[in-house]
């Protein structure tokens, strides 16, 4: 039997993303942390969901906006970056701050209190939709990212110069604010999809023309911050990579505003089904769940890696396709044949039910987990008792049919 071979029509950007050195910021702490209707976390529950995004590999965690110090959040914030400073300093510490004096003076007064001075994503609204509804003056915003940029920069804070709504501005204005953010000592610019308006096609085009137009020739590097509105946000993130983008914007289950913002373990899987191993997932699935808990958010039964449907099994035609990779002996074929990353790799598994679309291999796995003995009668049974019901049997139900005289 020849040796498997999973052919990729996308490996250009596969070899891209291997070949980038890009990293993952986590911003559940703060813009997840804005989604309407949660349960705002405690402080220890904070401090273990960095220790679940320090489990995996994630390089950078935005703990806030420390925009009023005497605020809990503030002082939550303080506590965080500490943490993270003295466990995981690997992990670069991130707050967000508006161009306004408040936030920046009690971003300065955050660094001293924290001990460390984190990065900094200082950020104005850009696109005519916010100029307009705002009533912004255009020659102030520049001037006030450039100023602010450089009172951040002079007291040792790392400055990421980020634009609201990039994806809906006009391109001669956005380059003037990105460059005075850059004239203030910006040392990273930030694209930001707000309202998750772009496409892949957009955003490849947005970096690109960012990197020949403002970092050509430069050590700056360039963040990408997404949302789901339009369903696009892990395909976004990931072209944004492939295009030349060093960090990309996630959180725990894709939790914020409207339809949220790019769900981490969306941009888990896409990469492990590139044969890209540089997080660990082990703990993904304990990660999502403790997040879903604390924060009392449901997680989407089809949600990738960590729903609980995501590797359930009920159509025949996919539960033998899965059986007969078990059995043909090939390491692996049986995770993948019908599943984009192996359930192994997440510490689960295919579970199978027997429903009106399922067939003899749906009885007989089901079966043999039950540890029943599978005959053709059974089967017969089993399977119209779900097509009566028009759903799939439970646990008791089988063993009502199975127990059933006659049922042998």
């Amino acid at each position: 039997m020849r040796a498997l071979e999973i052919y990729d029509w996308g490996q250009e950007g596969s070899e891209r993303l291997r070949s980038s050195r890009f990293r993952i910021l986590d911003t559940t702490l703060r813009d997840g942390l804005q989604t309407p209707g949660i349960k705002q976390p405690s402080l220890a529950d904070k401090l273990r969901i960095i220790d679940y995004d320090a489990q995996m590999g994630i390089e950078a965690i935005d703990v806030c906006l420390p925009s009023d110090p005497k605020t809990p959040f503030f002082q939550e914030g303080v506590r965080c970056a500490r943490y993270i400073n003295q466990t995981y300093p690997q992990i670069e510490t991130v707050v967000l701050a508006r161009t306004i004096q408040s936030d920046v003076s009690a971003t300065l007064a955050f660094g001293e209190e924290a001990g460390v001075k984190p990065a900094v994503i200082l950020f104005r609204g850009s696109s005519d939709l916010r100029l307009l509804a705002e009533g912004w003056d255009e020659e102030r915003i520049i001037e006030e990212m450039r100023r602010f940029a450089e009172q951040l920069t002079k007291e040792g804070h790392k400055v990421i110069c980020a634009t609201e709504d990039t994806t809906r501005s006009r391109p001669d204005f956005l380059k003037r604010v990105f460059v005075a953010g850059i004239e203030g000592g910006a040392s990273e610019l930030c694209i930001a999809d707000t309202v998750g308006y772009a496409d892949p096609a957009g955003i490849e085009n947005q970096v690109k023309w960012l990197r020949q137009e403002i970092t050509k020739g430069t050590d700056l590097r360039i963040q990408f911050h997404g949302h789901g509105d339009t369903g696009n946000a892990v395909a976004n993130s990931i072209r944004a990579i492939a295009a030349g983008v060093e960090t990309i914007h996630t959180t725990w289950l894709g939790i914020g505003e409207r339809a949220g913002n790019t769900p981490i373990e969306g941009i888990l899987s896409d990469l492990e089904r590139r044969g890209i191993d540089k997080y660990d997932l082990s703990s993904v699935v304990e990660g999502a769940r403790f997040v879903a808990n604390s924060l009392e958010v449901p997680i989407p039964r089809n949600h990738p890696l960590v729903g609980d449907e995501v590797y359930s099994v009920e159509s025949g035609i996919h539960v033998a396709g899965i059986n007969k990779a078990h059995q043909s002996g090939l390491d692996g074929l049986a995770g993948v044949v019908y599943s984009a990353v192996d359930p192994a790799r997440v510490g689960r598994d295919h579970k199978v039910r027997i429903g009106p679309l399922g067939g003899e291999h749906s009885v007989a796995w089901v079966l043999r987990e039950m540890e029943i003995e599978f005959t053709p009668k059974r089967a017969i049974a089993l399977l119209s008792a779900a097509r009566a019901k028009n759903s799939a049997l439970s646990r008791e139900e089988i063993f009502d049919v199975v127990s059933s005289e006659g049922v042998k």
